[in-house]
């Protein structure tokens, strides 16, 4: 799995960090730490700042290696890296100058990124140099799974919904190292048409709910209807960690538009992850 944590100056994205480490540490994830300069004046001071978050992976015991490498090399016309050496996977802690939305959608592509983590304050609440907006835009419109971290404390439940049966194995594996990592109860969801639970759903809930068995996970099962499913999953998300299917195939597409996923993401007390 390639990781990357999208970071700026906020204590947001130092919970974006510390989850993702918590991550990487559990998956031996390739992991890059992106800070973003859009003005290119505070430059220095996000150097500083990813050099640190690269230290929160480094350690004897550690996958990425004991030690990060002084200092930053400058790789690109704006663009910095420096990382940790000597362990058997690699952390980058990479700095570029550029307008942040487009640097990240750059990065998750030209990397082949399987899971962006990026974290925002609560709703209203300055962040991100200015825009408000940036994580919830990010997590509609990222070529890969998003994860946008908000509390420090942990959800006492993840809340995960399947209305097709084309989910991959490393989204479950994902759902199985939340739970995991936060030490909370699984809800799995079944969305159900006017025809019912498609047949292919019931099968695949089955499936699922059996691997997660396997792990040692109970997963409680109970259904909601298409047409009550946005309020079913907002007052979720009050209390839950929400885990959202939004791939080509999901209904979600049809009931969640971008706009409402991004009024979603802007209104969760807890984290929500994006799955495509």
């Amino acid at each position: 799995m390639k990781i990357l944590i999208a970071v700026d100056n906020g204590k947001y994205s130092e919970e974006a960090v510390r989850e993702g480490a918590r991550l990487a540490a559990n998956t031996w994830a390739e992991v890059t730490v992106l800070g973003v300069s859009e003005k290119g004046g505070d430059t220095e001071a996000l150097k500083k700042k990813v050099s640190g978050f690269c230290h929160e992976f480094a350690g004897e015991d550690s996958p990425y290696g004991a030690e990060v490498r002084p200092g930053f090399e400058e790789t690109a016309a704006g663009v910095w890296e420096t990382g940790t050496s000597g362990g058997r996977k690699s952390v980058r802690g990479v700095v570029c100058s550029g307008r942040t939305a487009d640097v990240i959608s750059d990065r998750v592509r030209e990397e082949g990124v399987d899971l962006l983590i990026i974290g925002a304050a609560p709703a209203g609440e300055p962040q991100w140099a200015g825009d408000v907006n940036l994580p919830r835009r990010v997590a509609a419109a990222a070529e890969c799974s998003v994860l946008v971290v908000k509390e420090s404390h942990d959800p006492g439940t993840v809340v995960t919904c399947l209305d097709h049966d084309q989910i991959s194995q490393e989204s479950l594996e994902l759902i199985n190292q939340l739970v995991t990592l936060h030490g909370a109860d699984l809800k799995v969801v079944g969305i159900s048409g006017a025809k019912g639970l498609d047949d292919r759903v019931q099968k695949k809930m089955n499936e699922v709910v059996s691997y997660y068995a396997g792990k040692d996970i109970r997963a409680l099962v109970r259904m909601a209807g298409d047409d009550d499913l946005e309020t079913f999953i907002r007052k979720a998300a009050e209390t839950s960690l929400i885990g959202i299917w939004y791939g080509r195939k999901s209904l979600f597409r049809k009931i969640f538009s971008k706009d409402r996923l991004e009024q979603l993401v802007d209104a969760a007390s807890h984290a929500v992850l994006v799955l495509k």
